[in-house]
C-alpha cells in the first residue's frame, strides 16, 4: 500500500514537472539571385548539389567559436527541405533568370548541353562568437564542357553578420549568401561565354 502511495504520488508530480515542448518551426532558404541576362549563352545543365552528413539533414545547424570546430544540430528549428534542394532550385531559377529558360536543364532532363554544373555544399553553419553571430555559406560550382572535361572551379565562401542569434536572422542571411554564390557563378559564366 505504500509503494503504490509513493508511485503515484511520485507519477503525479512528475506529471505536473513536465514542461510542453517548443514547437517546431521551419525555415526556407532562398537562394534565387536577380542578375542581368546574358542571351546568347549555351545550355547549361545543372546537376543538384551535393551535401553530406549533417548538411544532408533539415535540422539547422550551429557551433560556438569556443567548441573549436563541433557543431550541433538545433531540436526544433528546421529547414523546410533539405538544404541542398533548396539550394539547387535557387540556383536554377538564377541562372535561369541570366540565361533564359530554354537554356538551362535540370540533370534528369536527359538534354545534350555544352556546359555541366555540379554544385557542392560544403558548410551552411550558424557561427556563435563571443563577439557575435555569423552566417557561413561555402559551395563549390565545379562547371565541365559536354564531355565531361573541367572548364573552372568557383568557390564560394563566405560569411554574414547577423543581428541576433535566432536562428530566423541565420536564415534570412544564409538565404542572402546564397543569393550571392549563385551570383558570382552567373558572372563568371558570363565571362566564360563571351570568350
Amino acid at each position: 500500500e505504500r509503494l503504490l502511495l509513493s508511485m503515484t504520488f511520485c507519477a503525479g508530480m512528475s506529471a505536473c514537472a513536465t514542461q510542453p515542448l517548443p514547437a517546431d518551426l521551419h525555415y526556407r532558404l532562398d537562394s534565387g539571385a536577380e542578375v542581368a541576362a546574358f542571351p546568347a549563352a549555351p545550355s547549361l545543365l545543372v546537376e543538384s548539389f551535393d551535401a553530406f552528413g549533417l548538411y544532408a539533414e533539415r535540422p539547422l545547424i550551429y557551433r560556438r567559436a569556443e567548441a573549436q570546430g563541433a557543431v550541433e544540430q538545433y531540436r526544433h528549428q528546421f529547414w523546410i527541405e533539405p538544404p541542398a534542394l533548396m539550394l539547387s532550385d535557387g540556383l536554377r531559377r538564377s541562372l535561369r533568370n541570366a540565361f533564359g529558360d530554354a537554356k538551362v536543364h535540370p540533370r534528369n532532363a536527359r538534354e545534350r548541353a555544352a556546359y555541366v554544373i555540379k554544385p557542392r555544399l560544403r558548410r551552411l553553419d550558424q557561427v556563435i562568437e563571443a563577439t557575435g553571430v555569423r552566417a557561413e555559406l561555402a559551395v563549390d560550382f565545379l562547371v565541365t564542357d559536354e564531355a565531361h572535361a573541367p572548364r573552372f572551379m568557383l568557390q564560394f565562401e563566405e560569411s554574414q553578420r547577423v543581428d541576433s542569434d535566432a536562428p530566423a536572422a541565420f536564415a534570412a542571411a544564409a538565404s542572402e549568401l546564397a543569393a550571392r554564390a549563385n551570383a558570382k557563378l552567373v558572372e563568371r559564366l558570363s565571362r566564360e561565354f563571351a570568350r
